[in-house]
C-alpha cells in the first residue's frame, strides 16, 4: 500500500510541474469551457412509456422549443428507422432506476440525433470585419462595419481567410499552395456588449489574427440551439454515420450516455460553444478504415470551450480528435484503451487515440488523460 500511494503522490507532482512548462504564449483563459449558464428550471414534463418508439418521435416533434421541457424515457428499447432532431431547452433522458434505457438507431441517414437548427443555410448572415491588424491575441473587441441584427448574447463564428503560413493539403504531406479564400481560422464567441460598430467578446481572441487579410463574423441570431442534454441513455447505431451532431449548438450536454457503434464520429461538434460530454462510455465502431472512421468525439470547425472530461473511451480509431481550427477545448482525465486501426488493406495499423489533425486546432488543453498514444499530424495541412 505505500507503494501505491508514493506512486500517486509523485504522478500528481510531476503532472503539476508539467502545467507550469506550457510557454506563457501559448496559455489561454479555459475556464469557461464547459456549460456557461444555469440550464432553466423544468417547465414540462413528458413521460414515454417502455418501448414505446412512435411516441417519442410525436413527442419530439410537437415541441417548439420555448418551454423547458424533459422527455422521460422508461426503461426498454426504442427501435428508431429515422434521426431525431432535438429543439432548443430540451431534456432526452433515460430511466434511473439502474435499468437499461436503449434508444437504437436502423436507418442510413447521416446522424442518429441533431443538435442544430432547421434550415440552417438559409438563416446564416455575415458582417465584414473591419481593421483586423488590431486583433492581437488578448483583445475582446471587434469592429464590423454595421451592428445592425446583431445583439448581445447571440453567439457568433469569427472566421478569416487562410494565410501562407496556414496550408491546406488534399492528402499526406502532399501541401499544396495556400489558397486565401479556405477559412479554418478563428473561433466562436458570445457578444458580452456592443458599441456602435464594437462587438465586445465573452471571450479573448486565443490568436494574433491581426496579420491575416479579411475575415468575417458569422451569425445566426436567436436561433443557435440551446439547453439541450442527453442522459442516461444507451445510443446503439447501424448505419448511421454519426450518433450525435450538433452544429451551432451552445449551453448543450451529453451525460451518463452508452455509446456504440458509429460509423464515422460518435459526437460530432462544429460551429458550436459551452457544452460538457462528461461520464459517458463511448466505445466500437462499424468500420476502422480512413475517412474518419471511429472516432470518439470530434470537435471541428471552430468549435470553442467544449469541456470532455471523465469519459471511457474503448476500441476506436481516435477517441478524442480535433480538426479545423477547434480550440479552447478541454479535455480532462479521460480513459481510453485498446486503439484500433486498419489501412485499406484491413492490416491493423497504429493511430492515435487523441489525434490533432491538420487544419489547425490550437490552444486545446489535455490534462490528466490516461491512454495510449498521441498524434499530431498534417493531413489536411497546418
Amino acid at each position: 500500500m505505500k507503494g501505491v500511494v508514493i506512486y500517486l503522490i509523485y504522478v500528481n507532482t510531476v503532472v503539476g510541474q508539467i502545467s507550469s512548462f506550457i510557454p506563457a504564449e501559448r496559455v489561454v483563459d479555459w475556464t469557461n469551457a464547459g456549460l456557461i449558464e444555469p440550464v432553466p428550471p423544468i417547465e414540462n414534463v413528458i413521460n414515454i412509456g417502455p418501448n414505446d418508439s412512435l411516441g417519442l418521435i410525436h413527442a419530439i416533434d410537437n415541441l417548439d422549443g420555448t418551454e423547458m421541457t424533459l422527455i422521460q424515457l422508461s426503461s426498454g428499447t426504442y427501435t428508431l428507422s429515422q434521426s431525431i432532431t432535438l429543439k432548443s431547452n430540451t431534456i432526452l433522458k433515460g430511466s434511473n432506476t439502474g435499468t437499461t434505457t436503449e434508444l437504437q438507431f436502423n436507418n442510413n441517414d447521416t446522424s442518429a440525433i441533431y443538435i442544430r437548427p432547421e434550415n440552417l443555410g438559409s438563416i446564416i448572415e455575415f458582417k465584414i470585419i473591419q481593421n483586423i491588424t488590431d486583433l492581437t491575441k488578448g483583445s475582446v473587441f471587434v469592429e464590423v462595419a454595421d451592428t445592425e441584427s446583431l445583439s448581445v448574447g447571440d453567439y457568433i463564428h469569427l472566421i478569416f481567410n487562410s494565410d501562407n503560413h496556414h496550408f491546406h493539403s488534399t492528402s499526406a504531406g502532399s501541401i499544396s499552395t495556400y489558397d486565401p479564400d479556405l477559412e479554418f481560422i478563428g473561433q466562436m464567441n458570445q457578444i458580452k456588449d456592443i458599441n456602435v460598430n464594437f462587438i465586445e467578446l465573452e471571450d479573448e481572441l486565443r490568436f494574433d489574427y491581426s496579420g491575416l487579410d479579411s475575415g468575417r463574423v458569422r451569425f445566426i441570431g436567436s436561433e443557435t440551439v440551446k439547453n439541450v442534454g442527453i442522459e442516461d441513455l444507451k445510443i446503439t447505431g447501424n448505419d448511421c454515420s454519426w450518433l450525435f451532431w450538433f452544429d451551432w449548438a451552445t449551453n448543450c450536454w451529453v451525460r451518463g450516455v452508452e455509446s456504440l457503434f458509429s460509423q464515422l464520429s460518435h459526437i460530432r461538434c462544429g460551429h458550436s460553444s459551452n457544452m460538457e460530454i462528461t461520464g459517458n462510455y463511448i466505445h466500437h465502431a462499424e468500420s476502422y478504415g480512413g475517412s474518419g472512421a471511429a472516432y470518439g468525439v470530434q470537435l471541428f470547425n471552430q468549435t470553442t470551450n467544449v469541456l470532455v472530461e471523465n469519459n471511457i473511451f474503448k476500441y476506436l480509431r481516435h477517441a478524442m480528435i480535433v480538426s479545423h481550427g477547434a480550440n479552447g477545448n478541454v479535455f480532462g482525465y479521460n480513459y481510453s484503451f485498446i486503439q484500433y486501426s486498419v489501412d485499406d488493406n484491413d492490416i491493423e495499423n497504429f493511430q492515435g487515440d487523441i489525434s490533432l489533425h491538420g487544419h489547425f486546432p490550437f490552444a486545446n488543453l489535455f490534462e490528466g488523460n490516461l491512454f495510449e498514444y498521441a498524434r499530431i499530424d498534417v493531413w489536411w495541412g497546418y
